[in-house]
């Protein structure tokens, strides 16, 4: 995985990022901003893909953790590559949503600044935009890796990633069953601060990794497949559970087979390289270009011209901050140091 780019991962990113694209444009648009002449087709379960970022990060992020080893270098790293890109894609945002006058959007200046920091949520403020909410999740996740390096000293063994994966999953569907029966605020906050509804994927996607570097699948991921089941099915409904099972089964195949020409489509290869500002770009500033279009140019054009502007503006924010910012970054800190560790992009 070091010499070459695993391309399927870049494949199945493209995918999930088109799911929440068209789950957002011809589903939750016609929600937020009724009025408009409708679309006549809907993408509902594109929310999907969210889940498949949760499978992908966890299979990267322990491979990103081998590689680095220190807790501070691990999160140094994960901060140089999800900041700067946040940072960038949420002040467009604010540009485009007040400079478009799309008042709906508008938040207080506060709740802006507050943004910045990625965990508002976790204290009760509104995210600008709505799909902020799964990277203070992803954070969480980066920092329990921290938190094993450190209690493993550097390197976490492999039997304490299956078992923690299983301890961390089924602890968190206790406190989703508690919630369910309580309806507890207290109980809630533990739900929403253990990522306890996304653990099982998480911790999915850590034991695929390890399969797919010793060949070996180990069979804690029986009982975390049946809990990403569960937990979905407790959390939304049960159609979504079984949704997510399949999801996974997806996933399991991939990296099993390993070549699948499919997910190598330049097209698809492209939407994964670009989906993490895609993923921060898309909504709001779509929803904006949406709003003052629709009722002049129908509501076909008005996807179209939101998907092509969302498209150029994460392209542009991939090529100028991701690649080339982060770059600089990660040289500026590594000066005299030793090398930095040369990191697949695969992990991105």
């Amino acid at each position: 995985m070091s010499s070459t780019r695993f391309r399927e991962l870049d494949g199945l990113r493209g995918i999930a990022a088109l799911a929440v694209v068209l789950l957002h444009f011809t589903v939750v648009f016609e929600q937020i901003f009724p009025g408009h002449e409708p679309l006549g087709v809907s993408f509902p379960y594109g929310g999907l893909g969210v889940q498949l970022f949760f499978l992908i990060s966890g299979y990267v992020i322990l491979m990103t953790s081998r590689r680095y080893g220190h807790p501070g270098e691990f999160l140094r790293a994960r901060a140089i590559r999800l900041y700067p890109t946040y940072w960038v894609s949420l002040t467009l945002t604010v540009l485009v949503v007040f400079g478009l006058g799309v008042d709906r959007l508008f938040r207080p200046f506060w709740e802006i600044a507050s943004n910045y920091t990625m965990f508002q949520s976790f204290v009760g403020i509104r995210d600008f935009d709505g799909v902020y909410w799964s990277l203070a999740r992803e954070m969480v996740f980066y920092l329990l890796i921290a938190l094993t390096l450190w209690v493993c000293r550097r390197k976490v063994p492999d039997w304490f990633v299956h078992w923690f994966s299983l301890a961390w999953a089924v602890g968190g569907l206790a406190l989703i069953a508690a919630y369910a029966a309580t309806d507890s605020s207290l109980v809630r906050v533990l739900v929403l601060a253990s990522v306890a509804q996304y653990a099982p994927l998480f911790g999915l996607g850590m034991n695929f990794y390890l399969y797919a570097t010793t060949g070996k699948m180990h069979p804690v991921v029986y009982p975390l497949g049946a809990l990403v089941i569960v937990n979905e099915g407790l959390m939304t409904n049960w159609v979504n559970g079984l949704l997510c099972g399949g999801l996974v089964l997806l996933f399991a195949w991939v990296i099993v087979v390993k070549d699948v020409p499919v997910l190598r489509n330049p097209v698809l290869v492209w939407l994964g390289a670009v989906s993490y500002p895609l993923y921060l770009l898309h909504q709001n500033i779509g929803y904006s270009i949406m709003d003052q279009t629709i009722d002049t140019i129908g509501p076909w054009p008005a996807r179209i011209l939101a998907l092509a502007v969302v498209l150029l503006l994460a392209w542009a924010v991939h090529e100028l901050v991701e690649v080339r910012l982060s770059r600089a970054l990660n040289r500026r800190i590594s000066k005299g140091r030793k090398p930095a560790v040369t990191v697949d992009k695969a992990e991105a």
